[in-house]
């Protein structure tokens, strides 16, 4: 058989290109992953901040309503 048209050679190519492929998906994976660390991490950061903000009214008002009296 000849040269199957160059189709060894395309094969190589293309196998190269899905390996190639592979490994940037897998980065891309590992940065989506840190992504949504970070993400949960400033859900938390918030809830916290939304908390304290939700008390300082709260604390006034009891101040407030305890120096009224």
């Amino acid at each position: 058989m000849a040269d199957n048209n160059g189709f060894e050679e395309y094969k190589k190519l293309i196998m190269s290109n899905i390996a190639d492929f592979k490994e940037e998906l897998k980065e891309m994976n590992e940065s989506l992953t840190e992504i949504k660390i970070e993400i949960g991490m400033l859900k938390v950061k918030s809830g916290i901040w939304g908390l304290i903000g939700a008390c300082v009214p709260v604390v006034g008002g009891i101040a407030w309503l305890s120096l009224k009296r």
